[in-house]
């Protein structure tokens, strides 16, 4: 009996609660921002990773959006995309300004372990 429980439990999906879900989404913009903040970014550099994040943001919406591809092909997609992100704020930060922006990453990753 206890299989049967354990396997109803399992095929049950949990449901997030929306206001959850956006205090979430607020906490990761809040600290994308302090971090933004933080790496002292120039004027031109705020400019460029505004139109990059702008572009960054419709490309993953087209990818989600695209019904021609099925989920491996669209989380095969989301990856490069997450790699051509890297490359690029790697190429709009100084040697100084990545470095630290690894180091915050490595800090925050240590907090949710």
């Amino acid at each position: 009996m206890y299989f049967f429980i354990s396997n109803a439990i399992a095929q049950v999906k949990r449901e997030v609660n929306p206001s959850q879900n956006s205090q979430s989404n607020m906490v990761q913009k809040n600290k994308k921002k302090a971090m933004m903040k933080e790496l002292n970014l120039t004027k031109e550099q705020r400019g460029q990773m505004k139109e990059f994040k702008q572009s960054m943001k419709q490309k993953k919406a087209d990818i989600t959006n695209d019904k021609t591809l099925t989920q491996e092909q669209k989380q095969a997609k989301l990856k490069e995309l997450h790699k051509e992100k890297k490359e690029k704020m790697n190429s709009i930060l100084t040697p100084e300004q990545r470095e630290k922006m690894k180091e915050q990453e490595q800090h925050s990753q240590k907090r949710t372990n």
